[in-house]
């Protein structure tokens, strides 16, 4: 089943990419993700990551469909993808924050685009003020509507399974923070909208990161992890072409050459949202498959090397060259695509000595 979300997630990837940049870059992001070691690696194993990585991808990617052309359709299906994300991992949880503050991203920017065409006119200024609060009020109702489907796709998941359970209705709750809930008037006897094994889930996990958990970086072992964990596990577990991909495209980005419309706020958000969340308020750092979401946003990210001077033109070989590279690596380490390190690493051989774990 992994494998088969693993292809699903490329169609979605190769699909996206098309839209903001034709074939060509359609098909570069779809090689970028077909031989990423770190998507190889875990689109053969039987956990979560995956799954999550398919689910917040296509949550967004239909989300940003929907704010391009907005119809009731276009609403349901990026709600129903919004909803079966939250059957895969806590991680897609943290939809609940994203989407809105994606929505409300876009907003300001067609707000400000719209602000920046002219009208010196007060009444020009306020009529365009009016509208930039509109788009602010419609995106409020596109989250709850959002909200209302995940809600009902994680009780459906769960068979409605002790629904409605408050909290004072739990045999035992672990961590402090529930518990501390538990004790307020107000709280403890509120009905909660959610399964009781879902919260009960919760709970768990809230007490597992208060207690935090053994890392390893570098040679140094901690308890509650390191800040710069997944930059290092980052720039040693992606194939060094791939990184100088990316530097290009952020060349290219930053330098306004190539562009992708409001498609940039649905990718460039999303990576920094998941990359400095985890850094600085997750402590599980036992491996980089917990920032494997941001993975196809970055293939689409870096797919827009494609449309700038293309072969024959030496930009164009250069890039050629560099996805040769990117193939060949990962190729080298069939079968063992988990346990890849680049040449910033030393390879596979050495790459033991910076990180451990599900690495």
């Amino acid at each position: 089943p992994t494998v088969i979300l693993g292809m699903i997630l490329g169609a979605l990837v190769f699909a996206w990419a098309c839209e903001a940049f034709g074939i060509g870059g359609g098909i570069v992001a779809l090689f970028l993700y077909t031989f990423s070691p770190n998507i190889l690696a875990h689109s053969r194993l039987i956990t979560t990551d995956i799954p999550v990585t398919l689910g917040i991808f296509a949550s967004v990617y239909t989300l940003w469909r929907y704010v391009c052309v907005p119809s009731r359709k276009r609403l349901v299906v990026a709600g129903v993808a919004f909803g079966l994300a939250q059957l895969t991992k806590v991680t897609a949880h943290y939809l609940v924050f994203l989407a809105p503050l994606l929505l409300s991203l876009d907003a300001l920017r067609a707000g400000f685009e719209e602000i920046g065409r002219g009208g010196d006119a007060i009444g020009g200024w306020r009529a365009k003020g009016r509208r930039l609060l509109h788009r602010q009020k419609r995106v409020l109702g596109i989250t709850l509507i959002l909200w209302l489907f995940g809600l009902f796709f994680l009780n459906l998941g769960f068979g409605f399974e002790g629904t409605f359970t408050p909290l004072s209705g739990y045999e035992k709750l672990w961590s402090p923070a529930f518990r501390r809930l538990a004790a307020l008037p107000l709280l403890k006897d509120l009905p909660l909208p959610l399964p009781y094994a879902f919260v009960e889930g919760i709970d768990m996990l809230a007490d597992h990161i208060v207690k935090g958990r053994w890392a390893f970086l570098l040679g140094e072992h901690r308890t509650w992890g390191f800040p710069h964990y997944f930059l290092v596990a980052f720039l040693v577990k992606v194939p060094s072409a791939m990184l100088v991909l990316l530097g290009i495209s952020v060349w290219l980005f930053a330098t306004g050459r190539v562009r992708a419309g409001n498609a940039e706020i649905f990718w460039i958000v999303p990576i920094l949202f998941f990359f400095v969340y985890f850094s600085f308020f997750f402590h599980n750092h036992i491996g980089l498959r917990y920032i494997l979401p941001i993975f196809p946003f970055l293939f689409l990210f870096v797919s827009r090397v494609v449309s700038y001077r293309p072969l024959p033109t030496p930009f164009g070989a250069v890039v050629s060259v560099l996805l040769l590279a990117y193939g060949a690596g990962s190729a080298a380490i069939h079968p063992h695509y988990l346990a890849f390190f680049n040449q910033l690493a030393g390879g596979p051989e050495k790459g033991w000595k910076i990180l451990i774990d599900s690495n």
